[in-house]
């Protein structure tokens, strides 16, 4: 199995954070999963945690609203909202998360799929965090994404992985 390569890179205030990974799995295939909310929903939270969307709408200029309840008890609400989609090649979009009112952290973020073979993916998560990044916030980027590509990875390689019950109307997965 190729390992998952991480960089993170800071300059004046600002970081960039870069998730790589060669997946086994045919680039359409790795797009659909992202692009399909109930897909998205049963992979893409950490373990342990309870995943659901309250919208989601994935198309340029729509917007996907979540709800995570991590394993400690605290609720992350995301908004997400695509500014660019090139199907099976590169999604764009910008994401915000907050606790309770409070805003966390925001990035714009994009994701690149590649072909690598004919049978496998690479997958490049990059987002950029933009002016007043805590190495707080650049830890947690980095942590997220990487624990996206790891479930998205399982994900596809293990389909008793892939719930047939998670919530018709709002992706929810636990």
């Amino acid at each position: 199995m190729n390992a998952i390569r991480a960089e993170t890179r800071t300059a004046a205030g600002r970081a960039a954070v870069d998730v790589e990974a060669i997946l086994d799995c045919p680039r359409a295939v790795v797009f659909a999963a992202f692009s399909d909310a109930r897909s998205r929903a049963q992979w893409c939270a950490p373990p342990g945690a309870r995943f659901r969307y309250l919208e989601a709408a994935f198309a340029v200029g729509a917007r996907d609203v979540f709800e995570c309840l991590g394993p400690g008890g605290r609720t992350l609400r995301g908004e997400v909202r695509y500014e660019g989609i090139a199907p099976d090649q590169r999604i764009v979009y910008t994401e915000t998360l907050f606790v309770g009112a409070a805003l966390v952290s925001s990035a714009a973020i994009t994701v690149q799929f590649e072909v690598h073979s004919s049978t496998t993916t690479r997958v490049t998560m990059s987002a950029d965090l933009g002016a007043g990044t805590t190495p707080e916030m650049v830890s947690g980027y980095t942590a997220g994404l990487r624990m996206a590509v790891e479930g998205l990875r399982s994900w596809l390689t293990e389909p008793s992985r892939r719930s047939p019950h998670a919530a018709p109307d709002s992706g929810e997965h636990t």
